[in-house]
């Protein structure tokens, strides 16, 4: 998928999702990090990243990028969702 679009984010963030959806968190956070690499604002990347490392039981890491998403996209699709997150990963 990536060779049809080097540059694009799109296709590494998806195969990120399809570990998720395989149970597979590590293996998904080496894709959302490579798809940041293309676009540092990727929101379904950060998003992606926030997702897996709360699925390790990281809950800092995982909060640093539902935070960053927040910052980035006040307004976004996925504010509710990070921010009832956000109050399960509470300290």
């Amino acid at each position: 998928a990536s060779e049809l679009k080097p540059q694009s984010p799109e296709p590494l963030a998806q195969l990120g999702w399809c570990e998720l959806a395989r149970r597979a968190p590590k293996a998904a956070l080496s894709f959302f990090k490579r798809a940041l690499l293309l676009n540092p604002r990727h929101g379904d990347s950060l998003y992606g990243l926030g997702y897996a490392y709360e699925q390790l039981t990281q809950p800092q890491e995982a909060r640093r990028y539902f935070e960053r998403y927040l910052s980035l996209y006040p307004q976004g699709a996925k504010v509710r969702i990070i921010e009832n997150k956000l109050k399960r990963l509470a300290p």
